[in-house]
């Protein structure tokens, strides 16, 4: 498990989900998988931080999970995806 800080805010109001030193991590669901991408990319620029969606799904191998994990290493700013199971 990483440590970080869980909902650091933004000098405009936004919180990063979780902020290490050297990611910017944003949590979704993997009915928002786009948003989870969306928001990583931002949070990482915003921080001067690696951008990493971690993608919580319902079942392994979801079509958003391989979707996203096929630009992972392609988006120069997407660093990493993540599948969490619930």
């Amino acid at each position: 498990m990483k440590k970080g800080i869980p909902e650091h805010r933004l000098p405009n109001g936004r919180r990063v989900d979780c902020l290490t030193d050297k990611e910017a991590i944003e949590h979704d669901f993997q009915k928002k998988a786009f948003e989870c991408l969306g928001q990583a990319l931002y949070y990482g620029y915003a921080t001067g931080k690696d951008s990493v969606c971690a993608l919580i799904v319902s079942e392994k191998g979801s079509k958003e999970y391989k979707l996203l994990k096929s630009l992972e290493g392609k988006l120069l700013v997407l660093k990493r995806v993540y599948e969490i199971i619930e």
